[in-house]
């Protein structure tokens, strides 16, 4: 089912945007830590949206997985400038992680036999391990985008669901209810994308910004900070 015929991956897009471009607002411009406190709550939703949707569409609505990846890994690069301007350069940005976890769900399909698919695993484990300070949300991040491909490359098996929860509530690991509301978001992106169940008609966002959005939002807030 393409993002087409699925209502909801449009409605769960307009929700992880505002909840992101919020949290990003008041977390660098504004500095009331009150509502940095609340909108950073709420904005520990946005990443696993993100990375279900971006999972979603990889296995159910791109004609060509690679030039998918390629175009993550393109925004990463496009937004690090920016990102490093309002963060500080300390680590690189979310959409490296969610392009390290396509690319793992990827490589991992189209191995032939289970040597291979271990060969695989072991790697990208290895790799987001190592890179795990460098990156945003970093290993739990790229398993999180791994396992949830997964599920739409299969039947909804529980354990698989149980997993995305548990990686979902990782991201977040030492701060309580920030594990909750991680781990919440990533079990009802899941279960509402597989089963279409937020079918609203919300406006519809033109794919160069959907695509384009994180660079832009980072880039305005940057100049303004810098005023």
């Amino acid at each position: 089912m393409s993002s087409e015929c699925n209502r909801s991956a449009n409605t769960i897009f307009l929700f992880a945007v505002c909840l992101m471009t919020t949290e990003h607002f008041f977390k660098f411009l504004v500095d009331i830590p009150l509502l940095e406190y609340i909108f950073t709550l709420t904005g520990r939703c946005a990443f696993p949206f993100f990375s279900v949707l971006a999972s979603f569409n990889l296995i159910e609505n791109t004609s060509s997985k690679k030039k998918y990846i390629f175009r993550v890994f393109v925004i990463a690069v496009l937004s690090q400038p920016a990102f490093g301007l309002v963060s500080g350069y300390e680590v690189y940005n979310v959409c490296f992680s969610l392009a390290l976890g396509l690319a793992f769900s990827h490589l991992y399909a189209t191995c032939g036999c289970d040597l291979f698919r271990a060969c695989v695993v072991a790697f990208f484990i290895s790799l987001s391990v190592a890179l795990n300070g460098f990156i945003e949300y970093g290993l739990f991040g790229v398993l999180l985008t791994f396992l949830s491909s997964r599920v739409f490359c299969n039947k909804f098996p529980p354990l698989l669901l149980l997993s995305c929860a548990a990686c979902g509530a990782f991201l977040n690991f030492g701060n309580g209810l920030q594990m909750f509301i991680s781990s919440t978001a990533t079990v009802l992106a899941v279960t509402f994308l597989k089963y279409d169940l937020l079918p609203f008609d919300f406006i519809k966002i033109p794919s160069l910004i959907r695509r384009q959005w994180y660079p832009i939002h980072l880039s305005i807030i940057a100049i303004i900070s810098g005023l």
